[in-house]
């Protein structure tokens, strides 16, 4: 081929690939869908490879990844196109937007009670009726009392305070479709009841009765929604922030929202804030992947601060979490529900995919009225209904109302809301707070690493220094800092390492000013992985970590270890064995030699020196070789 037909056909592949240019491509959509007439309504867009965007009924020219605000008198359908090659290419979506009628409020009966229209309440538009299947609050419908609720859901518990004897409880009545029922008043054909389950005793009140309509002086929701970002989210991360960026459009126009991401430390999104405001909230998470550990008591309480008693306002504190705390070393479930409850905030919990002990998140909702809630992984984008479902609950509820006794209050360890008609019967059971509950956290970390890494990196020295405070503020406090690894090496070569990791935090609390005799450090090395079969990154960085310890006394935390075996079986035999000696004793999995294995530990000492005569003893009476911890 000579030079000049190279040229020319190098010429003809230049110009077809220049008009065949790189496809546009939509990424997301999303906005408000109904507003009642007079409102404004925003909605976004972000395409890739375009150059503009036009909107249909719009003289204006808009980037690729922007947003228009517009107030349609009707109902309106959006023609959102963005081109590229100067005009030639392009790409269309079509955003819907429904314009309804408000109505004009006007008092009616809850109940035999009329409605005050002077509390200072507003009026918000009812939403309009759901029509595909849903187990969530999706839509609402007037039914007048002819129709049978599917499934009935307890949305807030009050429970009695001080001297008073009276449980509200509100329930939202729905149909297949979520709808929630409105019209099902108790009277002759139809009744609410409550039962409550004593030791073989079942006992039935029939509670007051009142509705909260949409529309009618409805109180306001001011939810603080806090969002876990540890390591251990890092697989949830994209669909989470997903699901909670749709989560704005709704929300009714008067209702607020704060969003709060944690790990061991709290990063505010955005404050209070009505949803107007709200528009890109999912790319306010940045794209700094989720990391560290997980202070759920800690960020949870402090968030509470935010809080106080108003009229006409739900407080309610939403937390998204895919661990359980580990990190909030001086704050417990008890502190969260203490303050929700001076505050009149409830709290909903959100348990996200596999790795979370669910009972600490079910035990702080049922203290504080709220709800607990599982999300499995592949179900992720249920989050923004189960928000949706709590910010409607605001809005329309049936209250329940009923006084109870000191027995029911104290003893009673479930309740149940029954609505019977001649239709039939649904109902809905909840579980009730006990007072003798131990939610405590396995372990409490205060540092993790990288690979083969002892030195302590900026992001764990607050919490650092929050210990050391704590540690000055109290000099007769004693901790111990426990060290471990991931396995990755000769078990000598592990211990060594995980007691580096300790020796880096203890010399990093003493430049912090707390009194090195307050401070033991050992090392573990890997016998005591959190992940036995670690495979993400993330796991072996959990697994290299130093945990604290309380030494405290009046909590028995010394132990003697008795026996190391590789079999469960031979582990149940020395722990069995062991009890008939008069010990109480235990057996926990262990990592050993590259090898899963297990340890027979004796427990129940209150101080060191009380467990090293007992492993004198031990080795003396027995003829063996047993260590303290």
């Amino acid at each position: 081929m000579n030079t000049r037909r190279f040229l020319v056909l190098l010429a003809v592949v230049a110009v077809l690939t220049g008009c065949s240019g790189v496809p546009i491509m939509l990424e997301t959509v999303g906005g408000q869908k109904e507003i009642a007439r007079g409102e404004k309504v925003t909605f976004y867009w972000r395409f890739q490879n375009a150059d503009y965007v036009k909107v249909s009924g719009d003289t204006n020219q808009y980037q690729p990844k922007d947003q228009t605000t517009v107030s349609p008198t009707e109902s309106t359908n959006y023609t959102i196109t963005a081109f590229s090659n100067g005009g030639k290419d392009s790409l269309s979506t079509v955003w819907n937007v429904r314009v309804y009628e408000l109505e004009t409020p006007k008092t009616v009966q809850r109940g035999n009670e009329p409605e005050n229209t002077q509390t200072g309440k507003v009026f918000i538009p009812t939403p309009s009726v759901s029509t595909q299947k849903s187990s969530f609050y999706s839509g609402y419908k007037t039914v007048n009392g002819d129709a049978k609720p599917s499934q009935l859901k307890i949305v807030r518990v009050s429970y009695p305070q001080e001297k008073s004897q009276v449980f509200t409880v509100d329930v939202v009545a729905m149909d297949d479709n979520g709808n929630s029922l409105s019209g099902l008043m108790a009277d002759d054909k139809h009744t609410w009841s409550i039962k409550t389950q004593l030791t073989g005793k079942e006992e039935e009140f029939r509670p007051e009765v009142k509705e909260q309509r949409w529309s009618k002086n409805s109180d306001i929701m001011k939810m603080a929604l806090c969002v876990e970002r540890s390591a251990t989210s890092l697989d949830y991360d994209e669909t989470i922030r997903k699901a909670i960026g749709a989560f704005p459009f709704q929300m009714t126009s008067v209702d607020k929202l704060s969003v709060i991401t944690f790990n061991q430390e709290s990063n505010v999104l955005t404050p209070f804030t009505t949803k107007d405001q709200l528009n890109y909230l999912a790319e306010k998470f940045g794209n700094t992947p989720p990391k560290g550990l997980n202070s759920m008591y800690k960020i949870g309480y402090n968030t509470l601060q935010q809080f106080s008693r108003q009229n006409n306002v739900r407080n309610t504190m939403v937390m998204v979490v895919s661990s359980t705390d580990n990190s909030s070393l001086i704050y417990t479930a008890e502190d969260i529900i203490k303050r929700a409850r001076e505050t009149n905030t409830k709290v909903y919990t959100i348990a996200v995919g596999e790795g979370v002990e669910n009972y600490p998140l079910k035990y702080i909702s049922a203290q504080t009225g709220g709800r607990f809630y599982y999300v499995a992984q592949e179900r992720m984008s249920e989050i923004t209904e189960v928000l949706r479902e709590v910010s409607f609950s605001v809005h329309g509820y049936y209250q329940l109302q009923f006084t109870a006794s000191e027995t029911i209050m104290h003893q009673c360890k479930s309740m149940k809301v029954v609505y019977e008609s001649e239709l039939g019967r649904t109902e809905e059971k909840i579980n009730l707070p006990t007072d003798d509950d131990n939610v405590s956290p396995m372990y409490q970390a205060l540092s993790m690493f990288s690979f083969r890494q002892t030195i302590v990196t900026d992001e764990y020295k607050p919490l650092l220094q929050s210990l050391a405070q704590v540690l000055k503020d109290n000099p007769d406090k004693v901790i111990e800092l426990v060290g471990h690894s991931s396995a990755e090496g000769e078990d000598d070569e592990m211990r060594k390492l995980a007691l580096e990791r300790t020796q880096s935090v203890r010399r990093m609390l003493s430049e912090m000013g707390v009194n090195p005799t307050q401070v033991r450090a050992r090392a573990l090395g890997d016998l005591k992985p959190l992940y036995y079969f670690q495979q993400a990154e993330w796991q072996k960085d959990y697994n290299r970590r130093v945990e604290l310890r309380w030494l405290d006394a009046s909590v028995q935390p010394f132990e003697i270890v008795a026996e190391y075996v590789y079999a469960e079986t031979e582990a149940i035999k020395y722990t069995e064995q062991w009890e008939k000696r008069g010990y109480k004793a235990y057996y926990e999995r262990v990592y050993m030699n590259s090898n899963s294995g297990y340890r027979v530990k004796l427990w129940g000492y209150a101080t060191e020196d009380a467990a090293n005569s007992e492993a004198k003893t031990i080795e003396k009476k027995y003829a063996t070789k047993v260590s303290v911890e």
